[in-house]
């Protein structure tokens, strides 16, 4: 029974997994797809593609080319079909009437022959299908390719790699003067004491309870006023007043033994000497973490930065960059997601430094001696 039990708890955890991982992978074979196929479902390359069945009008249709391919009528009903597929190794025709009576089958053509086939029907309605041949190596490149990434980077259009700059720019400034300021004012809530201690930091407590957007509109009058627009100090210091991050390092150093900071008092040691040197190094799985979450809130940050830069602003961050290929008309959803990897990526790179300290952070206090 405990077997069972364990095999479904299993099953469970990976069906789980596979649903929170799966945006994740849709973001990535999307930006490695080429223009075009980027929202379709489709993962595997095919090797044998069957497109259509398209109309074909002989003897009634006007003169010219067809859409959807190169064929060509003429005023005599003879028509020429050609049809653009490069990678592919082989292509066949298959012409049927409205009945579904196959009329024509070309042999397998190759690019060499340019997979042209000419010949004469009665006038009438008709309907062809295309057969796409090509080798794995032909159907991995019909479908995904590295081409995405390149167009990020070298777009004169689309000044990616500043956006990039911008956004790491902002958010570890943001990142560092947050848990710098917190650190200090955490610090002072648990081990000093000073008139009307309690009341002001239960009046900070009680700020959280307010939610964020109702801060925006003034913090965007006093931004203004200060004339902050397009600055990183508009971007950076209405911030870094993070009152969870003082209550989470408060409770932290609480724990903090006082004996420690008698003995250092007894050597000599100043209080910027007793923060250094014994504060925080023993609080820093907790300054890692709210390091990590400032980073990753303000990295992700649209609304903010949009609001405090205009479009000619150099300070242009990547969620809002991200946002200029939606068009009015149609959105490149491949380069959109090949700028998104690029934007996960200082993400991961900081988790794998931080990792250490983050799951300390996290299991602080779980295990009682």
């Amino acid at each position: 029974m405990r077997s069972i039990t364990r095999t479904l708890m299993f099953l469970c955890l990976v069906l789980g997994t596979i649903f929170v991982l799966f945006p994740f992978f849709w973001m990535t074979a999307t930006s490695l797809k080429v223009e075009g196929k980027g929202m379709t479902f489709e993962f595997i390359p095919k090797r044998v593609e069957v497109l259509g069945p398209f109309k074909l009008q002989v003897g009634t249709a006007p003169e010219g080319k067809m859409k959807n391919d190169l064929t060509e009528l003429t005023s005599d009903s003879s028509f020429t079909i050609g049809w653009s597929a490069p990678e592919a190794d082989g292509i066949t025709f298959e012409i049927t009437d409205q009945d579904g009576n196959k009329k024509i089958e070309s042999p397998s053509l190759n690019k060499d022959k340019n997979w042209i086939v000419a010949n004469s029907l009665p006038s009438g309605n008709y309907s062809y299908q295309v057969t796409i041949n090509r080798s794995w190596s032909a159907a991995w490149h019909s479908l995904y390719t590295l081409e995405n990434f390149r167009k990020i980077a070298l777009n004169p259009n689309y000044p990616f790699l500043k956006f990039l700059r911008n956004s790491f720019m902002v958010a570890f400034s943001t990142a560092f003067l947050t848990v710098v300021l917190c650190a200090l004012a955490a610090y002072v809530f648990a081990k000093k004491e000073f008139p009307g201690k309690q009341v002001l930091f239960w009046t900070f407590m009680s700020a959280m309870m307010i939610p964020g957007m109702m801060f925006m509109v003034p913090q965007f009058a006093l931004v203004t006023r200060f004339g902050w627009i397009n600055t990183i100090f508009g971007l950076v210091v209405p911030h870094l007043a993070n009152v969870f991050g003082i209550f989470m390092l408060r409770q932290m150093m609480i724990g903090i033994p006082d004996s420690l900071f008698e003995a250092a008092r007894m050597d000599g040691a100043s209080e910027a000497t007793i923060f250094y040197r014994i504060v925080v190094p023993l609080v820093m799985p907790s300054l890692a973490i709210l390091f990590l979450l400032t980073f990753v809130g303000q990295w992700n940050n649209f609304l903010w930065q949009l609001l405090v830069n205009t479009p000619e602003s150099d300070l242009i961050t990547l969620p809002v960059g991200l946002a200029m290929f939606r068009g009015q008309y149609e959105t490149q959803w491949e380069q959109m997601m090949a700028a998104s990897c690029f934007s996960v990526m200082p993400i991961v790179i900081l988790f794998l430094f931080t990792q250490r300290y983050l799951i300390e952070g996290l299991t602080a206090g779980g295990v009682k001696e």
